[in-house]
């Protein structure tokens, strides 16, 4: 056992309660990786979880890369999806959490203002309220949501920095 598996046991206000779940493409794939055999993982909260998505989610990545869709997004199925995760029993509880990233695919795929309508819809998603068993509002998702967006990628420096799909991706100043 690592010295460290202690620590998350005596400190932690947590003893493996609630659901962290990582929901987004490769990038979150590889976070969630990167903790799932953590104390964070197996000692905090009950278990870790992952869902890949790029604009939709995926179940096959090596078919659906090569596949063309030039649809418009489906706003209500890319909500649908993440409704699915949130209100399962297991994640709708005050100790869990979702990071949630929704970024660079919807970039590549859609203009501005489909993107803005996604990211309304999600925010819409998590702040939908239910009448409980005692007649009182409360939030349908009770956990807590963490909006992991994209790294700058500091488009400027970049050899073609007009490309399509870094049109959004600017330095922070």
């Amino acid at each position: 056992m690592s010295p460290l598996a202690g620590l998350w046991r005596k400190r932690s206000p947590r003893n493996r309660e609630g659901v962290l779940w990582f929901y987004g493409d490769s990038n979150t794939g590889r976070f969630y990786r990167s903790i799932r055999r953590t104390p964070l993982c197996k000692t905090v909260f009950r278990v870790c979880s992952f869902s890949y998505n790029w604009v939709y989610p995926i179940k096959n990545a090596s078919v659906e890369k090569h596949q063309r869709n030039f649809l418009p997004i489906n706003i209500t199925r890319v909500l649908d999806a993440i409704a699915r995760v949130i209100h399962l029993p297991q994640m709708n509880e005050k100790k869990s959490v979702i990071i949630l990233n929704h970024g660079l695919h919807f970039i590549t795929s859609t203009n501005f203002s489909t993107y803005r309508q996604v990211i309304d819809g999600i925010v819409d998603l998590f702040k939908e309220t239910k009448v409980n068993d005692d007649g009182r509002i409360e939030l349908k998702f009770k956990g807590k949501m963490i909006w992991k967006t994209n790294a700058a990628i500091h488009r400027e420096r970049l050899r073609y920095p007009h490309l399509h799909k870094r049109r959004f991706l600017t330095r922070q100043v």
